[in-house]
């Protein structure tokens, strides 16, 4: 496991070129892949100790900076540098893409390079949370 993480950026390129260049050998994986992330997730969060998780909780301003920052300021910032190089119809795809929550990934992600894993799963959780309500509004 050591290895991995000390290599992981080698695992990211590879998977990238591999996801780029051969799309079908991860075919078999299309059918489990909401199961898997959710089970990445769900491990991650075992491996946390919540009180810190719940101590993040207890800064509302960051979180609520954090979300506004998130799903309305980058969606935005995203829109107004496609416009500048892009068809409107696929500045607008960017503006869809831009405005979605944290990813299921972020956490076990953070904690692969020794970030604050506890805050990646309040935001991904928050973001998720809030993103209904958001992004139609900036879209």
């Amino acid at each position: 496991m050591k290895l991995l993480e000390r290599y992981f950026w080698v695992v990211c390129i590879v998977a990238a070129l591999l996801g780029l260049f051969l799309p079908n050998l991860a075919a078999p994986l299309v059918k489990s892949l909401k199961f898997l992330l959710g089970t990445i997730l769900f491990l991650t969060g075992l491996k946390l100790d919540f009180r810190v998780a719940f101590q993040e909780l207890r800064k509302p301003w960051f979180i609520l900076y954090a979300v506004v920052v998130i799903l309305v300021l980058r969606p935005l910032c995203m829109y107004g540098i496609a416009r500048q190089f892009l068809p409107p119809a696929l500045a607008i795809g960017v503006l869809i893409l831009a405005s979605m929550p944290s990813g299921t990934a972020c956490s076990p992600l953070t904690d692969i390079v020794k970030g604050n894993a506890a805050l990646a799963l309040v935001g991904t959780l928050v973001t998720s949370m809030f993103c209904p309500l958001t992004s139609p509004m900036i879209v």
